[in-house]
């Protein structure tokens, strides 16, 4: 893994943007870059991911080839789900009833999985999600939907939040209101984010209707003012209802994944239709997506390694950004210590640059001052001796 020649951009979000690449050995693989340079938190988060996405060893989720440093950044490389988000697909070819709820099924598998992944010592991982959004998922031709970015995912073995108290971390549209009250993660959060998701695709609109996360906030902390909302958002919808237990309030009343899994695949038997023959349309009226700065580009890799068993024990705890020890782990201490000694970052480039012209300007003034003093040293002397002389 020496080299990688970039093709198209895949996606760009908050978080950061995907490219398709090719490797130097002939594989299709995503890069996933992040759109901060890589700081303390930024290389944990990816080796977290990558132990992650490692550990589900589901089909529906990406497997990673590695992680590697080029033109001063780490990214991520997985292997390439061929297709498009299903934001991008649902606004150019709206899917139906039994479509959406085909996929809600098979998306809801993968949760499942994701839940009874082993961990380390055997017992299951409990990954939760917290970004489940149509942005988050990708459909090929074949219809199979697949689950990305497990970056800000949340596991049993994380011993406290990630992110700080009342930050919000999950697209609005699909977060859970326990989510919006600073409750715990736990699964039953992203059985709510899928089937918010499912009701977003049957509506054509989000299910907080434009509100802003301080006022579904507000609703959320009344149990029947968020469930009076639910009803709003589910009323006149065809299919919807099936939905509803999963959108429930209280956590503790929405069925598991697997459970959800099965209620969905019983509607879209019934509804009848195909997954694949929608998807297959709604690419083809895809229009390209603009290219991004690593387009078109072979950029040189250095591989930073990573480990499925210590990789998700340790960084699966990030609530003290800037407190963890660098060194926990040699391999991830030296990723992370090479931050000290990375090439500098654009704003340090520019500063630097003003700096060194501020120096040499200094160094300028300071030599012409002097070469005028010595000028008018030696004319003072010359004239002094002319003077004498006569």
């Amino acid at each position: 893994m020496e080299w990688v020649a970039i093709a198209e951009r895949l996606g760009a979000g908050a978080q950061g943007e995907v490219y398709a690449g090719t490797l130097e050995d002939g594989r299709r693989v995503a890069v996933k870059r992040l759109a901060r340079e890589p700081g303390r938190e930024e290389i944990q988060r990816l080796h977290f991911e990558a132990a992650l996405l490692a550990r589900t060893g589901h089909s529906g989720i990406l497997q990673p080839v590695g992680l590697a440093w080029t033109e001063g950044e780490v990214v991520l490389l997985t292997e390439l789900a061929e297709g498009a988000d299903l934001a991008r697909l649902a606004a150019a070819l709206r899917p139906p009833p039994a479509v959406v709820m085909a996929l809600g099924a098979a998306i809801a598998e993968i949760l499942d999985e994701a839940v009874r992944a082993p961990g380390p010592d055997g017992r299951p991982l409990g990954l939760v999600h917290r970004d489940l959004h149509a942005g988050n998922v990708v459909v090929g031709a074949d219809g199979r939907p697949r689950v990305l970015d497990l970056g800000v995912g949340h596991t049993s073995l994380s011993r406290g939040r990630r992110t700080a108290s009342g930050q919000q971390l999950g697209q609005l549209d699909t977060l859970a209101p326990e989510a919006l009250l600073d409750a715990d993660a736990a699964p039953p959060r992203d059985v709510f984010a899928l089937a918010a998701m499912l009701l977003q695709l049957l509506r054509g609109t989000p299910i907080y209707g434009g509100r802003t996360a301080r006022q579904v906030a507000t609703l959320a902390a009344s149990e029947a003012r968020f469930d009076e909302l639910i009803g709003e958002a589910m009323a006149g919808v065809p299919g919807a209802e099936v939905l509803r237990a999963s959108l429930a309030h209280d956590p503790r009343a929405r069925p598991t994944a697997a459970e959800l899994a099965e209620v969905l695949a019983r509607a879209s038997l019934a509804g009848g239709g195909s997954a694949q023959g929608w998807a297959r349309q709604a690419l083809d009226l895809l229009p390209p997506l603009a290219p991004g700065p690593w387009s078109n580009r072979r950029l040189t890799l250095e591989p930073a390694g990573f480990d499925r068993d210590t990789d998700v024990v340790d960084a699966g705890d990030l609530g003290a950004v800037g407190e963890a020890d660098p060194t926990v782990r040699d391999r991830r201490g030296q990723d992370t210590a090479r931050i000290a000694r990375r090439l500098p970052t654009r704003g340090e480039q520019q500063a630097t640059l003003e700096g060194g012209w501020q120096t040499w300007a200094m160094v300028g003034a300071f030599a012409v001052a002097a070469v005028g003093a010595l000028g008018c040293g030696v004319l003072t002397g010359l004239a002094m001796l002319s003077a004498g002389l006569g």
